[in-house]
């Protein structure tokens, strides 16, 4: 099964499309391969769950050195 992925990069916001393919231009339907979209949905769903929580993450890094900063002067 082939892998076909495309991201549009529109700040704030980034779009990534996904196409399943088992060779060639035979591109996977969700009607005839409900598992493997369902599998793809949770993947997705847990990869935005962890780019958000990467995401706090680093905004809590720099908050915490802007107030170290700010504690220094």
């Amino acid at each position: 099964m082939d892998l076909y992925y495309r991201v549009e990069d529109r700040k704030p916001n980034t779009t990534v499309y996904m196409l399943f393919s088992s060779g060639y231009d035979n591109f996977l339907k969700p009607e005839t391969d409900s598992v493997i979209y369902q599998n793809a949905i949770q993947f997705m769903d847990k990869f935005v769950k962890d780019a958000t929580a990467f995401q706090l993450n680093r905004d809590i890094e720099k908050q915490q050195e802007v107030i170290e900063d700010v504690e220094k002067n």
